[in-house]
Parts: C-alpha cells; structure tokens; sequence
C-alpha cells in the first residue's frame, strides 16, 4: 500500500488531491440535525484507490459526530471511479486521508426593512 506515487490517482478531468477533496465536498449532504444545532468540526475520512481504480476500505480515521461521519463515508463512496495510481509503470493501491470540514452556512442577515 502506497502514499505518495510517481503518478497518483485521479478522478475523471484529474485536479490532484484538490480536486477529490472538492468532489467529496460537493456531495456531502449536511446533516439536518447538525445543521439545527450549528455544528462545527470536522471529519478525517481515510479510503484507498485501488489498483483498478475503485474505492475500497472507506473508514472513519478521526470523527466529529455519526451524522456527519456517515454523510462523509455516504459523499466518498459516490466519488467516480479514478485513474489508477502508478509506480514503476504498473497500477498500485495508494491510500488518501483526507480532512472534511463541517460548518452550517452563515445566517442571512435580518432584513431591517421587515420591522417598519
């Protein structure tokens, strides 16, 4: 099992490890609960790409609360298949951790005009 590689995996269009955290950003749903209580943490989620290319062994390195642990593993399990890690020009399973931030977004600012 590999860290770092002469060629890392990629999702599809590639990015590096921007682009992936990005995708797995892009499909974690916030949990309503945390979002009523205004939680604030995050998640450290490990997973390996495979030699194929497909994501194996998704677990839970660091936690912040089940809700937001469990739509964390949910957004990483819908990541597309990637393009395999290389090393020495064959494919090898390279494993990611990577850190995923829980932050309800900021509440609208109070209309002063609906007081009048």
């Amino acid at each position: 099992m590999y860290t770092y590689v002469e060629q890392m995996p990629q999702l599809p269009g590639g990015g590096g490890a921007t682009a992936i955290l990005t995708a797995i950003k892009r499909r974690v749903d916030f949990p309503a609960q945390a979002l009523r209580e205004r939680a604030v943490g995050q998640v450290f989620v490990g997973f390996t790409v495979a030699a194929d290319g497909m994501i194996k062994d998704i677990a839970i390195v660091r936690g912040f609360r089940d809700d937001c642990d469990l739509a964390v593993v949910r957004a990483v399990q819908q990541l597309p298949q990637f393009s395999p890690g290389r090393q020495l020009g064959r494919g090898v399973p390279v494993r990611f951790t990577m850190s995923i931030r829980f932050q309800p977004p900021a509440a609208p600012p109070a209309d002063s005009t609906a007081s009048r």
